[in-house]
């Protein structure tokens, strides 16, 4: 009896650490650089013709071939010396629906035709700048409108980024970039920049976001003007069908002046079939509101590419599955040593259950 108990306790501990082992595998540790470690600040010095004064970011108002310089001073918050990368970026808008400012090269939508880039430059013996010990310089910055009057806004930002230690960088094998973006803002026609946008449907097709499985509905605002506070509900069905398959919503979102945006519907953890469905959408952005039920195709050739590099599918390793057969193996010992305690232990109980007999009274007759 004792050895079978000390047999259920040892696979009961071996079960434990298998399970141990592999679960332990999810620990995540992660560490975040404070602001202090970057060792400089920025300072926009405000030009005349700023259109917004209370401002803290660039917002002017120029003029078709009109150049203009603006200032800004990089200072030093340590002794130790810094290096300063400067540069110009253009607004796009993220997966995630917000303006982006920190792409270096991004994708820019057919729309925009005359980016932010194009018309404002840094020097190039001012495009990287050494402060030390407290000290601060002014750098200059370029406007060069173009010939051709634009409407709207052109938006971006000027991104000032510390250098990177190339060694360190090497080391680590990543690369960590920390600074500061100020926003800057052109404008011929002084026009409100977050009114007068468009929304306009441009395709529906699978995809990926951060390898899981989605369905893109790829947005388009072609106008030079922000598009604030969108909401977009989509729900997905079976053509012909009423029934809702997959649905999603998001609130609050913000595209960019000339930009594209991909709403992506999850799919979730089944692979992606092949068919003909319908997207039925609603957005909306103050008063104006955008409708489409807009019907689409995913072929078995598109839904075998993103399965097959989707991370959020159903596969089994190898490994996964020597555990799950090994953990069922276990649990499979340990049912039938309680079942065969239990037998014995009936078995024992009967055997010592004593056994009456009856003994007939006999009756004495008197002689």
């Amino acid at each position: 009896m004792k050895t079978r108990r000390w047999i259920r306790r040892l696979l009961m501990i071996i079960g434990v650490l298998v399970m141990g082992v592999q679960f332990g595998l999810l620990t995540v540790h992660a560490a975040d650089e404070s602001q202090s470690q970057i060792g400089f600040t920025v300072e926009p010095i405000i030009p005349d013709n700023q259109i917004d004064k209370d401002a803290t970011y660039y917002h002017l108002a120029v003029e078709p071939n009109k150049e203009q310089e603006i200032s800004i001073k990089v200072k030093s918050l340590a002794k130790e010396a810094v290096t300063v990368d400067i540069g110009v970026t253009n607004a796009v808008t993220s997966t995630s629906g917000v303006i982006d400012y920190g792409q270096e090269k991004p994708v820019l939508d057919e729309s925009l035709k005359v980016p932010l880039t194009t018309m404002v430059s840094v020097s190039k013996d001012e495009e990287h700048v050494t402060v030390q010990n407290f000290e601060e310089k002014t750098v200059k910055i370029t406007i060069h409108p173009p010939k051709e009057d634009f409407s709207g806004i052109k938006l971006g930002a000027l991104t000032f980024m510390k250098a990177e230690d190339e060694n360190a960088k090497k080391r680590a094998g990543i690369s960590n970039r920390y600074g500061y973006k100020v926003g800057l803002i052109l404008s011929e026609d002084r026009t409100t920049y977050n009114e007068g946008a468009d929304l306009k449907l441009k395709k529906i097709q699978p995809g990926l976001d951060n390898g899981m499985k989605m369905i893109n509905i790829n947005f388009q605002n072609p106008e030079p003007k922000i598009l604030p506070k969108l909401k977009i509900e989509a729900k997905m069905t079976k053509k012909g069908s009423k029934e809702v398959l997959k649905e999603h919503e998001l609130t609050d979102r913000s595209l960019a002046p000339n930009s594209n945006y991909n709403f992506g519907v999850p799919w979730g953890m089944d692979p992606i079939t092949p068919g003909d469905y319908t997207m039925h959408i609603v957005a909306q952005s103050g008063d104006k509101t955008w409708k489409w039920d807009e019907n689409f195709t995913i072929s078995a050739a598109d839904a075998d590419k993103v399965n097959k590099k989707s991370v959020n599918k159903y596969t089994l390793s190898k490994k996964i599955l020597a555990l799950i057969i090994t953990i069922l193996v276990l649990n499979s010992i340990l049912l039938m040593l309680r079942l065969t305690k239990y037998r014995w232990q009936k078995n024992s109980t009967i055997d010592e259950v004593p056994v009456i007999i009856k003994k007939k009274k006999r009756k004495i007759k008197d002689k």
